[in-house]
C-alpha cells in the first residue's frame, strides 16, 4: 500500500473529522448556523449511499460520541441516531443511487429530518421534558 492509497482510504474519515471541528466553532454569521447541524448526517448520507465501506460503523459511532461531547448532551444519543440513519440510507440506497438530482436531495431531506427528529426525541426522553433545539 502506497502513501497515496493510504491517504485515499482515510479521506472520508479525515474530511468528516475536519467538518465536525469546523461545525463546532462558534461562528456568528447570519444564516450560517442553519447549515451546520446536519453536517454529520450529510457525511453519513453521502458516503453510505455511494461508498458504504468508506465509513465503517465504528467510525459512525465514534463520530456520534464526538458530537455528543461537543454538544454536551448525554453520550450515546448521536451514535444511536447516526447508526440508524446509516442503516436506513443503506437499506434504501438502491432506490435513489442512480436517480435524478431531485430524488437524491429528497432522500437526504428525509434522512436529515428523521435524524434531527430522532435526536430531539431521544434528548427529550432522557431529559424527561421537551427540549428546544438550537438549530435555527
Amino acid at each position: 500500500m502506497t502513501l497515496v492509497t493510504g491517504i485515499r482510504s482515510f479521506f472520508p474519515i479525515i474530511i468528516a473529522l475536519l467538518l465536525l471541528v469546523i461545525s463546532s466553532i462558534p461562528i456568528f454569521i447570519s444564516g450560517l448556523s442553519a447549515f451546520f447541524p446536519v453536517v454529520d448526517i450529510m457525511i453519513i448520507y453521502y458516503w453510505s449511499s455511494y461508498k458504504p465501506r468508506a465509513i465503517p460503523d465504528w467510525f459512525v459511532f465514534l463520530l456520534g460520541v464526538l458530537r455528543d461531547g461537543v454538544e454536551g448532551i448525554t453520550i450515546g444519543i448521536s451514535p444511536c441516531v447516526y447508526l440508524l440513519t446509516k442503516v436506513a440510507v443503506m437499506a434504501s440506497r438502491r432506490f435513489y443511487k442512480r436517480g435524478e438530482f431531485l430524488l437524491i436531495w429528497q432522500g437526504f431531506a428525509i434522512a436529515a429530518i428523521m435524524g434531527i427528529a430522532g435526536k430531539w426525541l431521544l434528548v427529550s426522553f432522557v431529559m424527561d421534558t421537551p427540549v428546544m433545539l438550537d438549530y435555527a
